[in-house]
């Protein structure tokens, strides 16, 4: 497979024949010079605040800056059997089995 950026034309192979029409905008395109936002690693205990919480299935999520995190139910800490929207709460950050990146120790404020 090759690409001719000046030519707008993709060939499919060696000895193919294929040939595709693409269209001066791949041409013209230029790469992005900015640099990509990292994912944010904080330390120690965050706060937030209840963007959703869902009482009969059990999770929802907290909005701390920009990042939403998931929590579920077994995540609130003691005393605690609910949240209500827009409640500020205190949390840490824990990763799940599937390595995603969820809220622990869920406190209110």
């Amino acid at each position: 497979m090759t690409l001719y950026p000046k030519a707008n034309i993709w060939t499919g192979g060696i000895g193919t024949g294929d040939e595709l029409e693409i269209g001066t905008s791949l041409g013209k395109s230029s790469v992005s010079t900015a640099p990509r936002r990292k994912p944010h690693q904080p330390s120690g205990r965050m706060t937030g605040y209840v963007k959703m919480y869902d009482l009969t299935r059990g999770f929802g999520f907290i909005r701390a800056g920009r990042d939403d995190y998931f929590f579920h139910r077994s995540a609130l800490g003691p005393g605690l059997d609910y949240l209500v929207l827009d409640e500020t709460v205190h949390f840490d950050l824990s990763t799940d089995r599937a390595g995603r990146t969820v809220a622990k120790n869920i406190t209110l404020i």
